[in-house]
């Protein structure tokens, strides 16, 4: 997955842009930008002109606010517990300041490390007026601000990757810094509110000042002496080592390439941007000022696809009715088909409740009438609708009817000989009779009837 942080180090006449690129967590590319235009709305749109592509929700920008607009001050607390330095930092900021600290913004660093149970606490407030020119100038840009971090603290961790004790020199268009960093994090700096320059020997001397207050203060004499920022370096570390002080540009590389000194403070600002956690410094993006650009992006693509999925459930849904409602008009049209083949059918049947079982039930009792009138062979109807259509010509009466294993026994009575050879012709002449045998005829004792017995031959499957 590429990420890309960036870093923007922000000047009266003239901004630095770091870009630094990521593929899988591994540092592929690191790009250098500046500006020179006037205004810094003008900067920033022509910095944004250098990368294309929108920013996506992994990249972050951080840029540095000017530490002149910016009071600084440490306390000790008891505690250090967030939501509590925060609660109660306004109160202590606001009698050590010169300004209302509710027309400020305010950021807190809380050091793990404690000293007779007090937790030392660096605080900052800066004027909203000043928030609010850089968040409206990088809109106009299109450069979605993560971090508001504050220079030299944004630059100590950066630095600490190669020197833990140093004096850190810090120059850009707008102001001069002096920092002290001891065991890898700033414990004291000075600021000189412009740009030095080392052909200045008041600048030079201001430099020298600082310094030794600082080295003073450290108990340390012998630290090395590093600069980085928009400023004449070799020109610079010249003129401090004509003094007494071991001075040089410090040199960094990334992805093979030395970072160009005006552009370190930017790099790390970068990676300030990459080491969100992990980075000691402030963030003034908080609070009222706290980014909502991703969040909001976020949100409106949740929101679509929340609708879009709830579209395509109630789509799915009035689908599953429609079909539903269809199977039970198929379910109800079958029924009353059934229902009127089994009237049709069965039309001595009055109540219907089941039509399946009750149409198996009746199957089952013709079944059981059909061996109660002569067995379970399927020629029982056939051989009755035969004798049946004989005696609509042939005046005779059936007394007695046996079906056995290809034969039927047939006794009854006739009028006279005569209808019983009629009968015995017309039954030869139906297609499932094979032959007929008269097995007796004899006149009655009464004399007005015979009484007859027939031996009827089926033929084979039928």
């Amino acid at each position: 997955m590429k990420k890309r942080f960036l870093g923007l180090d922000i000047g009266t006449s003239s901004s630095y842009l770091t870009l630094i690129e990521y593929e899988n967590n591994e540092l592929k590319k690191v790009s250098f930008f500046v500006s020179r235009l006037e205004e810094l709305s003008d900067q920033l749109t022509e910095l944004r002109q250098n990368f294309s592509g929108p920013f996506k929700i992994g990249d972050r920008l951080a840029v540095a606010l000017p530490a002149k607009s910016v009071y600084v001050r440490k306390f000790e607390l008891p505690f250090r517990d967030p939501k509590k330095v925060a609660a109660s930092i306004p109160f202590s900021l606001g009698a050590q300041i010169p300004v209302s600290v509710e027309d400020c913004v305010t950021s807190t660093i809380i050091n793990s490390n404690q000293s007779d149970g007090l937790f030392k606490v660096t605080a900052a407030a800066i004027p909203k007026q000043v928030v609010e020119d850089i968040l409206a100038a990088a809109q106009l840009a299109d450069l979605p601000l993560h971090i508001l971090d504050l220079p030299p603290f944004s630059l100590v961790p950066l630095v600490a990757e190669s020197k833990k004790d140093a004096i850190l020199i810090a120059v850009n268009s707008q102001e001069t810094t002096i920092s002290l960093i001891q065991s890898g994090e700033l414990t004291d700096y000075r600021l000189l509110p412009k740009k030095i320059e080392p052909e200045n020997i008041n600048d030079i001397q201001s430099i020298s000042r600082e310094i030794r207050a600082l080295m003073a203060n450290s108990g340390d004499v012998e630290l090395p002496t590093l600069i980085v920022g928009d400023v004449d370096s070799g020109t610079l570390s010249q003129k401090l080592d004509d003094i007494g002080y071991e001075a040089k540009e410090l040199e960094l590389r990334l992805a093979g390439e030395v970072i160009p000194a005006p552009f370190f403070h930017a790099t790390a600002l970068a990676y300030r941007a990459a080491e969100t956690k992990a980075w000691k410094s402030f963030n003034f993006r908080s609070g009222d000022y706290a980014l909502r650009g991703e969040w909001q992006k976020l949100k409106r693509a949740l929101l679509v696809t929340a609708g879009l999925t709830i579209v395509s459930v109630l789509i799915i849904a009035a689908a599953a009715v429609v079909q539903y409602q269809s199977k039970a008009n198929q379910v109800d049209t079958l029924q009353n088909e059934m229902s009127q083949i089994f009237q049709q059918t069965f039309p001595a049947t009055t109540a219907i409740v089941d039509i399946p079982l009750q149409m198996k039930s009746s199957i089952r009792e013709l079944h059981e009438k059909m061996v109660n009138i002569g067995g379970s062979q399927a020629q029982i109807l056939s051989i009755l609708k035969v004798l049946s259509e004989a005696t609509m010509t042939i005046p005779i009466e059936v007394q007695e009817l046996s079906v056995g294993s290809g034969e039927v026994k047939v006794n009854g009575t006739a009028l006279s000989f005569d209808e019983i050879n009629k009968m015995t012709e017309l039954l030869t002449q139906s297609s499932i009779v094979e032959n007929v045998q008269i097995a007796e005829a004899q006149m009655a004792i009464s004399g007005d009837k015979v009484n007859f017995r027939l031996f009827l031959e089926m033929t084979p499957n039928r």
